[in-house]
């Protein structure tokens, strides 16, 4: 069963600054990351169940889980989301050297 797909603004904003970032240094980069983060959000609604609990979950009483993810050169992203009924929300996407979201900064639709 696929799930419906989600992306919370905050998400998207997420996801816009760190292209911003890449494109700074490789516009090549920047596309070759965005096509790995729709793989991982796809995958993701294919079986959300198959990834693991995000360190953010243990704040909250609302399951939370993340994908992580790689470029190229080995930096890991993580796609933070939760599952509402038949829906897979993204709720924040964090890069390399961002630390775990604190318990009020987390964002649910």
């Amino acid at each position: 069963m696929n799930f419906l797909l989600g992306v919370t603004s905050r998400a998207k904003r997420d996801v816009q600054i760190i292209l911003r970032f890449i494109e700074k240094r490789s516009r090549r980069g920047a596309d070759a990351w965005y096509r790995r983060f729709e793989l991982v959000i796809s995958g993701i609604s294919e079986s959300p169940s198959a990834f693991g609990l995000a360190p953010e979950n243990d704040d909250h009483e609302e399951t939370i889980r993340q994908a992580i993810f790689k470029t190229r050169k080995g930096l890991a992203y993580r796609a933070i989301f939760i599952v509402r009924e038949s829906t897979v929300f993204v709720i924040h996407v964090r890069g390399p050297g961002q630390t775990n979201l604190d318990a009020d900064e987390v964002e649910f639709p």
